[in-house]
């Protein structure tokens, strides 16, 4: 051919989602209302500690460092119609990554970890040991839509926004970004592969920053001055 005839042709432009997010008051009441539910924990890593869906559901004890308070994101739960695999590596390269957690977080896993000892109690022979930390009652990876029907349910106990299971992870970037989290470390936690793509994501739904940055601006400058 003399020429490329698809060089003429404009691609469409990606358009970008419009999340739904959890204010920050609405966060406790949240977790107050999920409290003593099966699927807490799945939850609380995904709201808290900005953990994907999958990620959440692949997560095992293995993973975890309880000595160096690290939670390791190095495999997923892929599910597909009736069959469920938990595969090495996450949806990039930058999503294999080490989460910083803290006291809370520790606790909230080590009460996850005895009510996993309570299945495997009750289940006895018929408990599938992946060695999960948040598995179903009989040890088996939660089914994504079971987990969704559970936190729509507790969404409506609690009577927060209706957000979907990978918009907790949204929720908690949108409330850091505007708390003034360090961008760096926030798009690493994320998993994002650099720092542009937090800030695309995320600047757009906090008003006024721009303003904020003009202002420290000033203050900077203004010292200058005799």
């Amino acid at each position: 051919m003399p020429r490329d005839i698809a060089a003429q042709i404009e691609s469409p432009k990606l358009l970008k989602t419009n999340h739904k997010i959890l204010k920050a008051e609405e966060v406790n009441l949240l977790l107050t209302a999920a409290k003593g539910d099966p699927a807490y924990c799945p939850i609380y890593l995904g709201l808290i500690c900005a953990m994907r869906e999958a990620e959440v559901l692949g997560l095992r004890w293995d993973d975890v460092d309880f000595d160096n308070y690290i939670i390791q994101v190095v495999r997923t739960l892929d599910h597909e119609d009736d069959h469920q695999a938990i595969t090495d590596g996450t949806k990039t390269s930058a999503g294999t990554r080490a989460i910083e957690i803290d006291d809370e977080i520790v606790e909230v896993l080590l009460a996850q970890k005895r009510l996993v000892e309570k299945y495997k109690d009750v289940a006895g022979e018929l408990y599938h040991d992946n060695n999960l930390v948040c598995p179903t009652s009989i040890g088996t990876p939660w089914n994504p839509s079971n987990l969704r029907r559970s936190l729509y349910r507790i969404i409506h106990k609690a009577g927060v926004t209706r957000v979907k299971f990978h918009e907790l992870r949204h929720s908690h970037a949108s409330i850091s970004v505007k708390s003034g989290a360090n961008i760096k470390a926030l798009s690493t936690k994320l998993g994002h592969s650099s720092i542009r793509v937090t800030l695309d994501m995320y600047s757009h739904v906090i008003p006024g920053m721009q303003r904020e940055g003009l202002a420290k601006f000033r203050d900077e400058i203004n010292k200058t001055r005799s």
